[in-house]
């Protein structure tokens, strides 16, 4: 009898391991990354890095917008599935299609007004010192993203 024909169950285990090693690193940087491009990031993202003055801040503005900032995310979750759901038919509708992406479109630009509005609310409310420390930490610009495509 070869020794690959014997049963290795510390091959498997690590096999194993491995695997969950590496979803476990693909979740965590699905998870905890942070957002792309230079624009601002999302709230929760900001709050869960915010320092201790623009947390209560956040939160503060954030509930007061709740409802509308979930109906609005809603929406554009909503758009982006008819979306998906048009691109899977045998054949492509294009009116539908045109006007399924105007609605996407819409919904993210409405979900954009009210981000906009919220961090006009917060950042008048924070000290100089946080919002200098915000914008270095999170919002910086990707130019090294920027500088490949000029090549």
């Amino acid at each position: 009898m070869r020794w690959f024909d014997q049963p290795r169950p510390w091959l498997l285990l690590g096999s194993l391991a491995a695997n969950l090693f590496f979803v476990g690193l693909i979740a965590a940087t699905v998870i905890f990354a942070p957002p792309q491009g230079g624009g601002p990031p999302p709230l929760r993202f900001l709050m869960h890095k915010a320092g201790t003055e623009a947390k209560p801040v956040i939160e503060q503005a954030m509930e007061a917008r709740e409802p509308e900032m979930r109906a609005a995310a809603k929406a554009y979750r909503d758009a982006k599935e008819t979306v998906r759901d048009l691109m899977k038919a045998d054949r492509v509708d294009q009116a539908a299609l045109r006007q399924a992406l105007g609605a996407q479109r819409e919904a993210r630009a409405r979900l954009s007004v009210l981000m906009d509005d919220a961090y006009t609310e917060i950042l008048p409310k924070l000290s100089p010192e946080t919002r200098r420390e915000m914008a270095e930490r999170r919002w910086k610009p990707r130019r090294d993203r920027d500088d490949k495509k000029s090549d």
